[in-house]
């Protein structure tokens, strides 16, 4: 039973909190036993996982991979919920994409993302909040909310992840134009964003490695470029929710927990940062 199915809500005896430290201050924590798809003819290797309390646990760790956990859509009633289990079945797409271990938490066993072939490993667990929880930890998998927003943008501009050099003036041009709540124009970022690379055709540089598109003729086709720079770079920001777009008002808006916690002081390291990782880019260009 959940926790707070046994926090006796009428005569309010426990609070939800109290059921779960003593649980786990009792030791009360579940393994995880692999389903037998084979019927023990030979090994199984399908990574589907139950919970069992007392039992030896046998879902294996994989270390020094990123881990994405995705919650399935739960019991749904046929023909009710295919756009909600393709959502399930798209975002773990995404996250193998970006090099991810996918893990699917659900307790629905009829539909495509429980098929055997769509995630790295698949619990058939109820999608409770203590049960959520306990994948997490089980998994090493980091939490990532409103707490964590300002680290979690450091980290992402800490990789350095530079395939071509979008990222950068992009996100200089955006932080020049972000008003105080956190909005910026898009055609303002996207003036110095042109500007930034038909600077450098101008002076004679190169304006990026050879699989770049952008040249003295498509610089000044401004939808084209408006497109490209919505897709890559803003793109990788919207992903990790630090950065919205509204095409109705026009504007790029930075996330408003992020907003709350970045200080000028943090502005300025952003700013060094990207000015620095584009001389060293552009040295190896």
């Amino acid at each position: 039973m959940e926790d707070k199915t046994c926090c006796c809500h009428k005569t309010k005896e426990r609070t939800e909190e109290e059921v779960k430290k003593q649980r786990l201050d009792a030791g009360i924590v579940a393994a995880y036993k692999m389903v037998d798809t084979c019927a023990a003819e030979f090994a199984a290797e399908t990574p589907y996982y139950y919970s069992v309390y007392g039992g030896e646990n046998e879902a294996f760790e994989t270390k020094n991979k990123k881990k994405g956990l995705v919650l399935g859509s739960g019991p749904i009633r046929i023909g009710q919920g295919i756009e909600f289990d393709f959502c399930s079945v798209h975002c773990t797409w995404a996250f193998a994409k970006e090099g991810y271990e996918t893990i699917i938490v659900n307790n629905n066993p009829e539909t495509v993302s429980t098929d055997f072939d769509i995630a790295d490993k698949l619990y058939f667990e109820p999608l409770t909040p203590e049960d959520v929880e306990k994948y997490r930890k089980e998994l090493n998998i980091q939490e990532h909310n409103d707490d964590t927003v300002r680290d979690d943008f450091f980290v992402f501009l800490e990789e350095r992840d530079y395939s071509l050099s979008y990222k950068m003036p992009f996100l200089l041009s955006f932080i020049d134009h972000m008003d105080t709540i956190g909005d910026a124009k898009i055609e303002d970022v996207l003036t110095d964003y042109i500007a930034f690379y038909q600077d450098r055709i101008d002076k004679g540089l190169p304006v990026d490695r050879p699989s770049c598109p952008y040249n003295a003729e498509t610089l000044k086709d401004r939808k084209m470029i408006k497109s490209s720079m919505l897709t890559n770079p803003f793109e990788k920001f919207e992903r990790k929710r630090f950065m919205y777009y509204s095409k109705d008002l026009g504007v790029i808006s930075l996330n408003h927990a992020l907003l709350a916690k970045m200080s000028e002081g943090d502005w300025e390291r952003v700013k060094g940062q990207m000015k620095e990782d584009l001389e060293r880019y552009y040295k190896q260009v």
